[in-house]
């Protein structure tokens, strides 16, 4: 989604969409990807890790060479309502001195002041500023969740990371894949699932607790 043109600036698009059309019960229980052994890769300092975690947690923190940005982290226990008040909305970020680099290459075609965060040295340049104090951290959040969907399945357990990004995401899965004792494929009923959490839904959705889907 976030190398999407149309869609540089955020998921909220589509969590929107999905909220004005509705969901449907399917007939089966929804399936997770537990984490059963530790994987963690590494660049330099940077790594990205995904443990075993009762419940679907994310701790991500970045770190850049930047006074607007600096170091900043999150630790986001996943619930709809969450995910759509405290994420969906984060928009990707990017530095003027970058901008000619990347469309010479053929990245970010649609990359604009109304859909991404521009930084000049160490200004904001979008007029509006920014949508959360921490929206840098808070992008990359969202760019692991987009990422470490491509597993399959939602994973239950705890994905950590410092200074990463699309690629140490992409090798923690691989990392993950490459052995079947890291991970087992379980169904809702064999998790010890918060109502609480599921309850948590954004205005609209609705949840049904027999199968853990959503409706």
């Amino acid at each position: 989604m976030a190398g999407n043109a149309r869609f540089w600036m955020a998921a909220r698009p589509f969590a929107d969409a999905i909220l004005r059309v509705g969901m449907e019960i399917q007939p089966a229980q929804r399936k997770f990807l537990k984490i059963m052994r530790a994987v963690t890769v590494r660049n330099n300092d940077a790594f990205a890790a995904l443990e075993p975690y009762n419940g679907r947690s994310f701790d991500l923190e970045i770190d850049f060479d930047s006074k607007v940005i600096g170091r900043q982290r999150m630790i986001f226990d996943w619930t709809p309502r969450r995910y759509y008040e405290d994420i969906s909305r984060a928009r990707t970020f990017g530095f003027v001195r970058d901008a000619k680099i990347l469309r010479r290459a053929g990245y970010a075609p649609g990359s604009s002041l109304d859909n991404s965060i521009t930084l000049h040295e160490d200004r904001i340049l979008n007029p509006g500023g920014l949508r959360y104090e921490d929206e840098f951290v808070r992008h990359k959040l969202l760019d692991a969740i987009g990422d470490l969907s491509l597993g399959g399945l939602p994973i239950w357990g705890r994905f950590r990371s410092y200074k990463g990004g699309h690629a140490l995401n992409a090798h923690v899965l691989t990392g993950l894949f490459s052995s079947e004792a890291n991970y087992e494929i379980v169904s809702a009923e064999d998790l010890p699932l918060e109502f609480e959490a599921f309850d948590d839904q954004p205005d609209g959705l609705e949840i049904n607790h027999y199968l853990r889907s959503v409706r």
